[in-house]
């Protein structure tokens, strides 16, 4: 059609004159271009349209502004009544959805009658610098994530069916104000500072961030890519995006992306690319797949076959962690967890078993504070770590997400044993019979907790909802260099 066009206009100028005539041919080359060139992947005429969108519309957000309303216009967070439960539910156009948090995205309930999904999984690199990232770099190779988060979002035309879903799965819904700091915490938005689209991207927290449609990859290996990385996951397809402090740190996880799969960027539609990879609808109806997404956490030590032992120490809501044993075992799981990129604070009655470690573990301008027991914390990023070494017998509970409290315990008393209970993880090192016969009560052990007694120094058991695993600490020669070789100590 654009051919016959330009031929019409070639000829109908034939006879008006030399301007008339050029100016025709002018439009007839610019008419058969549009048609027939391409440029990375997509038509010129398709560039066109890309270009008038991106010059037309709003690529700004305020500090302070609404996120949602940015990426998604019209769309509205609220809040609905489900089984006694208030759900926070997104509401647009298309339908009503609503936001479940995956800790383990390989078991993705079914969708089912009427409702459309979004599974969204985020992975995020070790940040940390100095000694405990060398360190750390030294016993994982660089193959462990830091820390995932999967969300699925379930979207109904109606919230009839979005409450019947609920039931079926068995899942709760994300509440409004938890849905918020999802959408915000996938997008990397911390709302004190602004956002702008660019051709080539969305500047966002701080961080330089680009989209991708990508075929060819499976999500492990996109989420092991040199960058904060989010892939919404598809039956055929992702959509990826990859944020990065800085271009040409983004440029080299762009590079590492090309050769892993086949790759479109989203040039001139960076923001739209942005809201493909946040849990703000539905584009699938099919049963969603399961979602391999590789080794994520804080690396504890290795198993017998010398594969990593991980243990996900920082998570979406206040974590307990209960460590048996004495400051050096508790210092270098810390070294680990200042290799993630946690900020630390160790409160308790021995600092001074703490203070060489301070020195040499915080590197240029960082400082590691040690506070009396029952000391307040003071204010600091996230995720944080308070290292409660003294104190009450449980220590003090975390109240905000991505906050764990490390509570360090010399001995297994009656009293730590009863606060087993509110730990959602127990490492425990080799006990003796009786502090092993507490253990096993306490976590509702019989056989395992036969062996609490029984593994050789070095080894630790970790134990998660009545789940056991066994680890050989298994340190690093800069580790045993400052903290001495592994055990209860």
């Amino acid at each position: 059609m654009a051919s016959q066009v330009a031929a019409a206009l070639c000829l109908a100028a034939l006879g008006q004159g030399p301007a008339t005539l050029v100016c025709a041919l002018l439009a007839a080359a610019a008419l058969v271009a549009a048609a027939w060139v391409r440029l990375n992947r997509r038509w010129l005429y398709q560039w066109l349209a890309v270009a008038v969108r991106f010059a037309t519309r709003r690529r700004t957000l305020a500090a302070g502004a609404d996120l949602l309303g940015w990426v998604s216009p019209g769309a509205r967070l609220g809040t609905a009544e489900c089984d006694g439960q208030r759900a926070g539910v997104i509401e647009d156009g298309q339908g009503y959805t609503v936001l479940v948090e995956m800790d383990d995205p390989g078991t993705v309930p079914p969708a089912g009658p009427g409702i459309a999904w979004r599974l969204v999984v985020a992975g995020f690199p070790a940040a940390g610098s100095g000694v405990p990232a060398a360190s750390y770099r030294q016993l994982t190779g660089g193959r462990v994530l830091a820390g995932h988060r999967a969300v699925l979002a379930a979207r109904a035309p109606d919230p009839v069916t979005v409450r019947a879903w609920l039931r079926r799965s068995g899942r709760l819904a994300l509440t409004a104000s938890e849905a918020s700091a999802v959408l915000a915490d996938l997008a990397h938005h911390d709302g004190a500072r602004g956002a702008r689209e660019r051709w080539a991207g969305v500047h966002l927290g701080g961080l330089v961030q680009a989209t991708f449609e990508v075929t060819g990859a499976d999500v492990a290996r996109l989420l092991a890519l040199p960058a904060s990385v989010t892939v919404a996951v598809g039956t055929d397809h992702a959509t990826v995006r990859l944020a990065a402090p800085d271009p040409a740190a983004l440029a080299t996880a762009v590079r590492a992306l090309h050769r892993l799969a086949t790759a479109t960027r989203r040039d001139g539609d960076h923001r739209h690319g942005l809201a493909a990879t946040l849990p703000i609808g539905g584009d699938h109806s099919g049963p969603p797949s399961a979602v391999h997404i590789g080794l994520s956490g804080l690396v504890l030590g290795v198993d017998r076959r010398g594969d990593p032992v991980v243990a996900q120490a920082f998570r979406p809501r206040p974590t307990r962690i209960l460590l048996v044993g004495g400051p050096r075992t508790a210092q270098r799981l810390t070294m680990r967890a200042m290799a993630l990129g946690a900020h630390v604070v160790v409160r308790g009655s021995r600092p001074a078993a703490w203070e060489p470690f301070a020195r040499w573990a915080c590197g240029p301008g960082e400082h590691l504070p040690l506070l009396a027991a029952h000391e307040p914390v003071p204010r600091r990023g996230r995720p944080l770590l308070v290292v409660e070494d003294g104190g009450p017998a449980g220590g003090d509970a975390p109240a905000e997400p991505w906050h764990t409290a490390l509570v360090v315990r010399d001995e297994l008393t009656p009293a730590v044993a009863d606060s087993m209970a509110e730990m959602d993880l127990v490492i425990l090192p080799p006990l003796a019979p009786g502090e092993a016969a507490l253990a096993a009560a306490a976590l509702g052990l019989t056989e395992a907790g036969e062996w609490f007694a029984r593994i050789h120094g070095g080894m630790v058991a970790v134990v998660e909802r009545r789940r056991v695993r066994w680890a050989l600490l298994s340190g690093t020669d800069l580790e045993d260099h400052l903290l001495g070789p592994p055990g209860r100590g």
